[in-house]
């Protein structure tokens, strides 16, 4: 079985943050039949997600309105008792207002790009565990460390924790609830073998 081509669709995912759909199906067959990549199996979900994801977004980009006619359109549906002189102020009217609206839309996106191209991305973690006396967040982004990331109890054993961690990258991480009991976060989208007869959640960035 070819595993060095899995791991490369692994490697791909993980870089581009997406892969195509033959190449999902293919790593699906793969890591089925392969006991050697049976560890893959807990990303699926995750692969699986972004693709739909991807989907999406062409999708609410394919219906985005073209607002170069937007002063077109505007007119054409002007009623017909309106006379031509009244149109052409109207048509100056609408230029400035719809330059606006578009450079409005332009430096939005501007912003956005900007305040999302940081290689680091804020995280916020929440457990409901009224019970516990105390829960920590461990995982390979703080070696496992049970007391580097605690969270706080802010209400009625709603435990939260925010945190930064770097983008392109696939993490497994549990919950420590008084710790000694571990498990894995409810609201992870998969989990994955952790090699000691238990659970670990994925999140992917």
């Amino acid at each position: 079985m070819n595993c060095e081509k899995a791991k490369k669709v692994i490697e791909t995912w993980e870089e581009r943050g997406k892969i195509d759909l033959k190449e999902y199906k293919y790593l699906a067959s793969h890591v089925q039949r392969c006991s050697h990549c049976a560890h893959y199996r807990g990303l699926l979900p995750l692969i699986k997600h972004d693709i739909e994801k991807e989907k999406e977004n062409i999708s609410v980009s394919a219906k985005e309105p073209d607002w170069r006619k937007f002063e077109e359109r505007v007119i054409t549906n002007l009623p017909s008792r309106i006379n031509k002189a009244n149109a052409i102020s109207l048509k100056k009217t609408l230029l400035p207002i719809a330059a606006m609206f578009i450079l409005g839309i332009s430096l939005f996106s501007i912003f956005y790009r900007v305040n999302t191209s940081s290689d680091r991305v804020t995280v916020r973690f929440v457990l409901t565990a009224p019970e516990a006396n105390s829960v920590s967040l461990v995982g390979d982004f703080n070696n496992w460390q049970p007391t580097k990331l605690v969270l706080k109890d802010r209400k009625e054993g709603k435990w939260e924790l925010t945190i930064k961690l770097k983008k392109g990258k696939v993490y497994t991480y549990n919950f420590l609830i008084n710790g000694k009991q571990w498990i894995i976060d409810p609201n992870s989208y998969a989990v994955v073998d952790d090699g000691f007869g238990g659970k670990s959640s994925l999140l992917k960035l």
